[in-house]
């Protein structure tokens, strides 16, 4: 099972282009209330099966580096992650991503985000640890508006949670 905190219409096999959501359909007046009350969403298949093992095998290869969250200051009690921040060498990733940005424009139109730029990295945690609910603006910056999770774990079940407190 996958999950994405946040139905797909695939028309296309490129790994770069068949990631297209029709967000407008997926976003329900019912659902639009929700997020603005309650501050997040769950989806569930969100995401084709092929792009899943894409991304699961992109992200076996890939170099990660120890994730920092404020000016070099690594808070494990927060995070105990490695990460590799997407780039245009990461087919997989530049699919999901292109699929965050459309995320981004869809809540510029709706909710007045002002979303200019959308990033994405793979997450690699050692067993124990997990990634804690935080402020994705560290040092009084506010930069993030909105921010993603998706879950690649074929084996993820409900009570591993969402880091949700």
């Amino acid at each position: 099972m996958n999950k994405f905190m946040i139905e797909t219409s695939l028309t296309d096999n490129n790994l770069n282009t068949d990631w297209k959501v029709d967000w407008q359909s997926i976003f329900t007046d019912k659902l639009l209330d929700e997020f603005a009350v309650v501050g997040f969403l769950v989806f569930d298949e969100l995401f084709a099966q092929a792009n899943l093992q894409a991304l699961q095998a992109e992200s076996g290869y890939i170099e990660y580096k120890e994730a920092n969250l404020t000016e070099g200051e690594r808070l494990v009690h927060i995070r105990g992650d490695k990460t590799h921040w997407i780039g245009d060498n990461d087919q997989a990733g530049i699919g999901y991503l292109n699929a965050i940005e459309q995320l981004g424009k869809f809540c510029n139109r709706i909710f007045y985000t002002g979303i200019r730029h959308c990033e994405a990295h793979y997450a690699c945690y050692p067993k124990g640890f997990g990634y804690q609910w935080h402020s994705d603006n560290p040092k009084g910056r506010n930069e993030r508006v909105l921010s993603a999770v998706f879950y690649l774990n074929e084996d993820w079940q409900e009570t591993d949670g969402f880091g949700i407190v």
